[in-house]
């Protein structure tokens, strides 16, 4: 009948777009995976500054002392240059 034949075919076409989605989401997670696995690799190295101090070189003196003067700065983001962050900005 008429009725059977368009219930399986809607049914046909759900099931292809779960499996779509399933496909999607799988693909999805693969990359997320990859990315925690560079974002570990990163965190786990080691650092070729001793941080506490001990052997090897140091990064920086134990006073430092300096200023940082920003005088008559004007910044834009390069996406959108016609909107200006800051304008003749002093700190």
């Amino acid at each position: 009948s008429f009725f059977s034949l368009t219930t399986v075919i809607f049914t046909m076409f759900m099931m292809a777009g779960g499996l779509g989605a399933l496909a999607q989401g799988a693909t999805d997670q693969t990359k997320a995976g990859r990315a925690v696995g560079r974002v570990l690799s990163i965190v786990d190295r080691e650092p070729r500054l001793d941080p506490r101090g001990g052997e090897g070189p140091k990064a920086a003196p134990a006073q430092a002392k300096g200023a940082v003067v920003f005088d008559g700065v004007h910044f834009a983001y390069p996406a959108r240059p016609e909107a200006p962050v800051y304008t003749d900005f002093n700190l």
